[in-house]
C-alpha cells in the first residue's frame, strides 16, 4: 500500500483553510479613497480649522481622512487574518499530535486505505 507522509496531509489541510480565509479576507468590502462616503455616518464631523478641537488633527483633508480610515480597517483585517492563521496552525499541530499518537507514526507517514 502507498503511504502519504502526515506532514503533506497536514500541509494540504492547512493550505486549504488558509486559502478559504484569504478568499473571505479578499472579498470583504473595504473603504477606498474614491468612496469617502462609506462608513462615515458614525464619526463626528471634521473639526473647524480655526478651533483645532476633536480627535483628529485640525484641517485634516477628506482624502487624508479616507486614507487613514482605510488603513485602520486594513490593519484590523490583517490582525483578524493573523489570528485565524495562528489558530489554524495550532489546530494542525494538535491534529498531527493526535494522528501520530493514534497511528504510532514517528516518521509522519500514514497508511492509505
Amino acid at each position: 500500500m502507498a503511504r502519504t507522509p502526515l506532514s503533506i496531509v497536514l500541509l494540504v489541510a492547512a493550505l486549504g483553510l488558509a486559502a478559504a480565509e484569504a478568499a473571505a479576507f479578499c472579498t470583504e468590502p473595504r473603504l477606498t479613497v474614491a468612496e469617502p462616503q462609506l462608513g462615515f455616518a458614525s464619526e463626528p464631523p471634521v473639526p473647524d480649522c480655526l478651533q483645532g478641537f476633536g480627535p483628529r488633527p485640525p484641517c485634516e483633508s477628506q482624502e487624508l481622512r479616507a486614507y487613514r480610515i482605510a488603513a485602520e480597517r486594513y490593519l484590523e483585517q490583517l490582525e483578524r487574518f493573523a489570528r485565524a492563521a495562528r489558530s489554524y496552525a495550532y489546530a494542525a499541530e494538535a491534529f498531527a499530535r493526535e494522528a501520530e499518537a493514534f497511528y504510532g507514526c514517528e516518521a509522519g507517514a500514514l497508511p492509505l486505505p
